[in-house]
């Protein structure tokens, strides 16, 4: 019989585990539970009640400058009206604070003066309105503002101001001042048509300048003129 080289081992043989068992034992080492660290007793007695400080308070936010906008032009254009009639019509590139209120005021009464000097016209102030528009801006979205005195003008330059704030271009201001022509008043003729109801004759005198007129103190009719001069009249 032939001697065994090979020494046969007792233990059993291992095996390798399945991959469902080794990914099962991988899975439940990754999802143990892991024990919550307990804080450790304080007696009441040892608790602090003094207040927790505060925290330190944010520094307040930079309050931001507003822009300058005083190199800003814009344009105004300028018109005067008497009896719905344009007299007078100008345009010009300015700036905030430049345009004189009070001066444009003066130089309107000077040129309606002119305007109505032939035909012996007075007039009347009837309204003034400033309408800002811009590019961009809507016709219904466009500002109308009553401008009447000073205190109007300086509402319409902070509109204005505003819109160069919001970087509005093409800002363009219409002002309008409209003026109305006063209805002459004949004095004379009132009393001419006084006199007639009340049965007095007018008449005229040769012999008085610039026609003069004399007013009969008779309830008839002067009868006819003599030597210049009605015969029941006392001149």
């Amino acid at each position: 019989m032939a001697t065994q080289t090979r020494k046969q081992s007792s233990a059993p043989r291992k095996r390798k585990p399945s991959r469902i068992i080794r990914e099962n034992h991988e899975n439940a080492t990754v999802n143990q539970p892991k024990r919550a660290k307990r804080s450790p007793f304080v007696h009441p007695d040892q608790i602090d009640l003094s207040p927790s400080p505060e925290p330190p308070a944010s520094p307040p936010a930079a309050i931001k400058a507003p822009e300058d906008v005083s190199d800003v032009e814009y344009t105004l254009s300028t018109s005067v009206m008497l009896s719905g009639i344009s007299i007078y019509a100008d345009s010009m590139l300015t700036k905030l604070g430049q345009f004189n209120h009070r001066q444009c005021e003066i130089d309107t009464i000077k040129r309606l003066d002119k305007a109505t000097e032939k035909s012996k016209t007075s007039f009347e102030w009837d309204t003034g309105t400033a309408t800002l528009t811009a590019k961009g801006v809507a016709k219904a979205r466009e500002l109308t503002i009553v401008v009447e005195d000073g205190s109007g003008w300086l509402k319409v330059e902070s509109f204005i101001e505003r819109w160069m704030r919001d970087h509005k271009k093409d800002i363009t201001v219409m002002l309008v001042f409209q003026y109305r022509k006063k209805s002459p008043v004949d004095v004379d003729s009132d009393d001419d048509e006084n006199d007639v109801k009340k049965g007095r004759m007018v008449c005229f005198s040769a012999r008085v300048t610039d026609s003069l007129m004399l007013v009969c103190d008779e309830e008839t009719a002067c009868e006819t003129q003599t030597a210049g001069h009605c015969r029941q009249c006392t001149y």
